[in-house]
């Protein structure tokens, strides 16, 4: 089980790390327009803004996976739904937008994962406690 930890792991830091030169591309004005598609618009430095909560709220969640495998994956969750409703916000607005839930599928599939490896590490710890109880 601990070689999925570390692999989930460095496959998240991995995927952090690609999300933070997305966030420094978007940042550095020659390059905006490969990550936004209309910097122009005045609502832009709101977009941006969303930008780096998002990016902030992913780091939350890798500190938090060092204490809790649920809060962590509740937190990609939570990241995830934000992602969308940013999206959704971009659309409307006319920013464009269409690939952030795509790119945000790993982080979604980690969230998930961590869900379901806290649900196991519960069900065999009740499982191996049970016999226990009964004799």
């Amino acid at each position: 089980m601990q070689t999925i930890h570390r692999r989930l792991r460095i496959i998240a830091f991995a995927y952090g790390v690609l999300y933070f030169l997305f966030i420094v591309v978007g940042t550095i004005p020659a390059t905006r327009t490969a990550i936004f598609s209309h910097p122009e618009l005045p609502i832009f430095r709101l977009e941006q803004a969303f930008a780096f909560l998002l990016f902030a709220l992913f780091v939350v969640g890798m500190i938090i996976w060092s204490h809790s495998e649920l809060g962590a994956g509740l937190v990609f969750l939570i990241w995830y739904a934000q992602v969308i409703w940013d999206e959704l916000l971009s659309e409307h607005f006319g920013m464009g937008g269409g690939a952030g839930p795509v790119l945000g599928i790993p982080g979604l599939l980690i969230g998930l994962i961590l869900v379901v490896l806290w649900a196991v590490h519960r069900l065999r710890s009740r499982l191996s406690v049970a016999p226990a109880q009964r004799g």
